[in-house]
C-alpha cells in the first residue's frame, strides 16, 4: 500500500481543527462561599458623578448584586432602657454565676446551660462493656448492704439458719396448715412413718 492511498480517517479532533477557532468562548466557574470569603477583595475604583444613561445604572446595580464584596450587616436596633426582659436577666445572671467558678466546673456549667438551651449533649468517653456491668453489679451489692444494714439484719449462714426456723415456727404456729394434721415424717430404711402429735 503505498502514501498516496492512504486516506485519513475524519474524527471530531480533525474536524474541530480545521474550522476556524471561536473567540467568543467564555467560562463560568462557580466556586463555594468559603473559598470565595477567603479570596482577596478588590474593590472597584468609584467613577466620577456624571449623567448617567438608563443602561449604565442598570449595569451598576447589577454588578452590585454580584459583587463580591460582603454585604454589610443590618445594625441592632437600640433597645429602650426602660424594657425590662426577663429572659435577658436570667441569662446574665446566669452568666454571671458562672463567672465565679474554677476552671473545670466552669466548663462543665456551660456544656450544661448550653445542653439545657437545646445542644446535643457530649457523647460519654468509651469505656469497656464488662467494665460497666461489674461496676453496675458493685453498685448494686453495695446499696443491698446498705438497706440491709439500715434494716439491722446480719448476714451469711446465721442470718439463713435464723430465716429458716423462724419459717418452721411460722409454719408449726399457722392454723391453715395444710400439714398441721399429719404431724411429722420420719423416713426410715423402708418405710416413711408418720407420727400424730
Amino acid at each position: 500500500m503505498s502514501t498516496a492511498d492512504f486516506v485519513p480517517i475524519q474524527t471530531k479532533a480533525s474536524l474541530m481543527r480545521k474550522r476556524p477557532q471561536q473567540d467568543d468562548f467564555q467560562v463560568t466557574v462557580f466556586e463555594p462561599k468559603k473559598a470565595k470569603a477567603n479570596r482577596p477583595k478588590f474593590v472597584k475604583p468609584k467613577p466620577e458623578s456624571g449623567d448617567k444613561t438608563d443602561e449604565e445604572a442598570e449595569e451598576e446595580d447589577i454588578d452590585d448584586i454580584f459583587s463580591e464584596a460582603r454585604r454589610r450587616k443590618r445594625k441592632a436596633k437600640k433597645e429602650d432602657p426602660q424594657v425590662f426582659d426577663i429572659s435577658r436577666a436570667r441569662k446574665e445572671v446566669i452568666n454571671y454565676g458562672i463567672s465565679g467558678l474554677d476552671r473545670e466546673t466552669k466548663l462543665e456549667a456551660k456544656v450544661a446551660l448550653a445542653v439545657k438551651l437545646g445542644a446535643k449533649p457530649p457523647k460519654n468517653a468509651y469505656r469497656n462493656y464488662k467494665e460497666i456491668l461489674e461496676e453496675r453489679r458493685r453498685e448494686k451489692t453495695e446499696t443491698d448492704r446498705e438497706s440491709r444494714r439500715r434494716k439491722g439484719q446480719s448476714y451469711g449462714a446465721a442470718r439463713s439458719y435464723q430465716q429458716q426456723k423462724q419459717r418452721a415456727r411460722e409454719k408449726a404456729s399457722n392454723p391453715n396448715s395444710v400439714t398441721r394434721h399429719y404431724g411429722e415424717t420420719i423416713r426410715g430404711r423402708c418405710r416413711s412413718v408418720v407420727l400424730m402429735k
